[in-house]
């Protein structure tokens, strides 16, 4: 094996994340419950995944948002969108 060929995968900011915050996210996500989204992050709980208020106001103002983090190479863009999907 080359060792100069390992990767090592870049911890996903989703599990760090206290628990009831990704129940709680995971459920608004679920039942697209945008105002209720919105009002998570304004409490400053997805600041580790890069999101605020505005970018969970509408499914349109996600997509922008993990549009902006893929551009960014934020380490969750790809996670977060698998799982809103």
């Amino acid at each position: 094996m080359n060792p100069e060929r390992i990767t090592v995968a870049e911890p996903d900011p989703f599990d760090a994340l206290p628990q009831p915050v990704r129940a709680e996210l995971e459920r608004l996500l679920a039942t697209d419950d945008w105002p209720g989204l919105a009002r998570l992050a304004a409490t400053g709980a997805l600041l580790p995944l890069g999101l605020g208020p505005a970018d969970l106001a509408s499914p349109a103002a996600f997509g922008h948002a993990l549009t902006r983090l893929a551009a960014a190479g934020h380490p969750d863009d790809a996670a977060l969108g698998q799982r809103a999907g």
